[in-house]
């Protein structure tokens, strides 16, 4: 549970760090309309500028400065990178140290206007806007007390500015009439309001982040649970396919241990538990092998589909090589002393079968239905009246392209529960 919760904690910190880097990102790109509109108010009305402002080229002033500002911005988003690159959280005093920079930038920009035009119409100017616009951004920092920080910082920083435009520049009649300097703190409030704003959306974000990571943890944790019980392809069509039934053919098998009661009845619950993982793990391994589908297991056996839900069409071979392979191998596994004594029984059947999701809305199990499965299980209880470890039917036959040279006729068969006789064939 620790290394689940671990695990969590990184994939966490990882998805907040790829938010930083669309926030820096985002950034770059604001910035970088911000400096062709520069260029081109430079190009396209320098001249009227330079005569409203005196000497100083204040578009100039603005383009260096948006330059430094971008450059800086690409250094944060190639530090953040680093830190994604090795899998480490940003530390949050260098987001800390951003935020304060990011508009310190601005409210530098607006002070060196004010200072060197002495015209108190900048604080009016788009830089103001840019506050705001910064502020939205903040959000993506997916932290309530980073976007109210930007805000204050925007705030104090805004509201100093102006009290020293207020105090220390003349002010310039052609601006026409001068707004009292109490604007300016409202103004500087509403920074603060809009960090808040932001500083909400960023907890919403990052809380709705924190469910869907707990929801898919818990979807994770429920699929490996319930894959243990069934094949992965089973779970799969039991959440991508809720409610699809259709009828498809297919190969069923079924598995039993032979007097597995007698063999455990004097075994401890461990001691079986142990024998049936030795005897199963590599059984369920040769049925994956083969594109195969365990459907259940049953204690002592084992019920496998080849060709649904996962649709194949040399299903029929697959089915019969896997039971080759299995014989042999809980041969193999019983001659090296790994386990007991052990034989198994197996009947494989041909024929069109019923798959889909049946139950309700607490509980839904991928059921495959039809005659085969029946004919499957009583091929498989037929091993016992004829001896023999690995039936068939016809069906079955037809379909193995000359795979055949270990197959004996054994007759037609009446099987409990099926109207007529099935054609019977051991496999030796």
């Amino acid at each position: 549970m620790g290394t689940s919760k671990e695990a969590f904690e990184q994939d966490l910190h990882k998805e907040i760090a790829q938010s930083e880097y669309r926030r820096t990102y985002l950034s770059i790109g604001v910035i970088l309309i911000s400096l062709i509109l520069a260029v081109l108010n430079y190009i396209f009305f320098g001249n009227q500028e330079r005569q409203f402002f005196g000497t100083i080229n204040v578009y100039l002033v603005t383009i260096i400065w948006i330059v430094v500002f971008m450059v800086y911005e690409l250094a944060v988003l190639a530090r953040i990178k680093k830190y994604l690159r090795h899998n480490e959280p940003v530390p949050r005093i260098f987001k800390v140290i951003n935020v304060m920079d990011e508009i310190s930038f601005l409210s530098a920009l607006l002070f060196i206007l004010i200072y060197y035009t002495r015209q108190e119409a900048f604080l009016e100017s788009p830089i103001y806007v840019m506050y705001f616009v910064f502020l939205i951004l903040s959000a993506l920092h997916l932290d309530f007390r980073l976007s109210v920080l930007m805000g204050v910082v925007a705030a104090v920083e805004y509201v100093l500015i102006a009290h020293y435009t207020y105090y220390y520049i003349e002010y310039d009649i052609r601006a026409g009439i001068r707004l009292p300097l109490n604007v300016y703190y409202i103004k500087g409030l509403l920074f603060i309001i809009a960090g808040c704003c932001a500083g909400y959306v960023a907890e919403e974000i990052n809380i709705r982040i924190r469910h869907a990571f707990d929801h898919l943890m818990a979807k994770n944790r429920i699929e490996k649970l319930f894959g243990q019980q069934v094949s992965k392809e089973v779970v799969n069509a039991l959440i991508n396919q809720p409610e699809k039934s259709k009828k498809v053919e297919a190969s069923i098998m079924f598995l039993d241990i032979r007097d597995f009661t007698s063999m455990v009845e004097s075994k401890t619950p461990q001691e079986i538990i142990e024998y049936q993982n030795k005897v199963f793990e590599p059984i369920i391994d040769i049925i994956n092998e083969h594109e195969g589908i365990v459907n259940q297991i049953l204690g002592d056996g084992i019920m496998a589909s080849f060709g649904t839900p996962i649709e194949r069409q040399d299903h029929a071979r697959k089915a019969f090589q896997c039971g080759l392979r299995i014989l042999n191998k809980v041969e193999s596994l019983s001659m090296q002393r790994n386990i007991p004594f052990t034989r198994v029984g197996i009947g494989i059947h041909t024929g069109q079968v019923v798959t889909g999701n049946i139950g309700n809305n607490e509980r839904k199990q991928f059921s495959i239905s039809g005659s085969a499965v029946i004919i499957a299980a009583r091929l498989e209880q037929l091993n016992k009246k004829l001896a023999s470890q690995f039936v068939i039917s016809k069906e079955v036959l037809t379909n193995l392209n000359g795979d055949d040279t270990s197959i004996m006729a054994v007759g037609s068969h009446e099987l409990k529960g099926i109207g007529g006789k099935v054609e019977v064939y051991k496999v030796r």
